[in-house]
C-alpha cells in the first residue's frame, strides 16, 4: 500500500526533530540515544530510545535484550545544589553502581513527592529501608529521612481525621435537621402571636 504525501512529510518532519547522541559501546556493541523533543509522532512530551547505532551492518534476525535506565541529569544536579553534602563521603569506582545509587535516590524523591493518600504504608517502609541502606553505604541523608517522617505524619492525620471529619458531619447534618425543625416551630409561635395580638374586627365580633 503507498503512503500518502501526508505520511511521508509526517515521518520527514520526525526525523527531523529527532536527536541523536554520539554513539557509545557496552558489551561490544555500539548504541545510542535517540531523543525527540516534541514526542514520537509528535505525541507533547519528550521520548527517549535506545537505539543500535550501526543496525544496518547487523545480520538479519540479530537481537540482543538490554536493561537501563535513564537518569535526569538536570534533576540530579538540583539535589546536590539544594544538598551539597549529601555525598561528600562516597567515591565509587563503578560508574554502574554511582547511577545505580542516583536512579535509586530519584526514585524514592518521586515517591515521596506523591500525595500521602496515594502512599501506603508498606511503600513508606519500602522507602525508610532504602534510605537506610543508602546512608549505611555513606550517604548523608538526614534530610530525605526528615522528609519520609513528616509525609508519613500527614498519612497519619489523614487516616485518623477520615473518621472524625465523617463523625463531625454527622453530627452537623443532625444539627441542622434539628435546627430546621426549631425554625418550624419558631414560625409557627410567631403566626399565634401574632394572631393573639390582633385587633377582632366587628365581623369577628358579631
Amino acid at each position: 500500500m503507498k503512503r500518502s504525501r501526508s505520511q511521508n512529510l509526517i515521518t520527514e518532519m520526525i526525523l527531523l526533530l529527532r536527536v541523536s547522541l554520539h554513539p557509545f559501546v557496552v558489551d561490544g556493541c555500539k548504541w545510542c540515544l535517540t531523543a525527540y523533543p516534541k514526542g514520537y509522532n509528535f505525541i507533547g512530551y519528550l521520548s527517549l530510545y535506545l537505539e543500535v547505532a550501526d543496525n544496518g551492518s547487523l545480520p538479519f534476525g540479530w537481537r540482543r535484550h538490554a536493561r537501563y535506565t535513564l537518569t535526569l541529569a538536570k534533576s540530579v544536579s538540583h539535589i546536590f545544589e539544594r544538598h551539597p553534602e549529601i555525598a561528600s563521603e562516597i567515591h565509587p569506582k563503578n560508574s554502574s553502581l554511582r547511577t545505580g545509587y542516583m536512579s535509586l535516590l530519584l526514585s524514592l524523591i518521586e515517591t515521596l513527592s506523591q500525595s500521602p493518600q496515594e502512599l501506603s504504608k508498606d511503600d513508606l517502609c519500602d522507602v525508610y529501608i532504602a534510605i537506610g541502606c543508602m546512608k549505611n553505604a555513606g550517604f548523608k541523608l538526614d534530610w530525605l529521612e526528615n522528609k519520609l517522617y513528616e509525609v508519613a505524619q500527614k498519612k497519619e492525620d489523614d487516616e485518623a481525621g477520615e473518621p472524625r471529619l465523617r463523625e463531625m458531619e454527622e453530627k452537623l447534618k443532625d444539627l441542622k435537621l434539628k435546627c430546621s425543625k426549631m425554625e418550624a416551630l419558631v414560625e409557627e409561635e410567631k403566626a399565634k402571636v401574632s394572631a393573639a395580638k390582633a385587633h377582632l374586627s366587628f365581623d369577628d365580633v358579631v
